[in-house]
């Protein structure tokens, strides 16, 4: 599920989500965006929009990212705790709750850190 903005339009709300308007209607019947504060849309598509990096980044470490597999009983807020990372950070770049349990082999996207030459340590 996501939020609705009051006055947002499906074709916004597809724009932001990328899934089609067809399929958000499909998902969503008899909805009016007038008065609706959340839809059902199909996880597997949504794109992060609101994830952003600051003005002071480096552009060339902006666009990295490291990915790691999850292991049993791993969450977001654990594998970004043992990296140093932002747990909130880590979860928007991923779409995935801080303390929401992975499944094992799950992949995790991590922004790469201007300390990249560090590598850090697993359990």
């Amino acid at each position: 599920m996501i939020s609705v903005a009051p006055g947002e339009e499906w074709q916004a709300i597809a724009n932001r989500t990328g899934v089609t308007v067809a399929t958000l209607q499909t998902m969503n019947p008899g909805v009016d965006l007038k008065s609706a504060t959340k839809l059902v849309v199909p996880n597997s598509n949504i794109r992060l929009t609101n994830w952003r990096r600051s003005a002071t980044t480096d552009p060339a470490s902006a666009s990295s990212l490291t990915k790691v597999r999850a292991r049993k009983g791993d969450t977001i807020a654990k594998i970004a705790a043992t990296r140093k990372l932002s747990a909130d950070e880590v979860a928007r770049l991923n779409g995935i709750a801080p303390n929401a349990e992975l499944q094992p082999g799950q992949e995790v996207k991590l922004p790469t850190s201007g300390a990249s030459s560090v590598t850090p340590r697993r359990r």
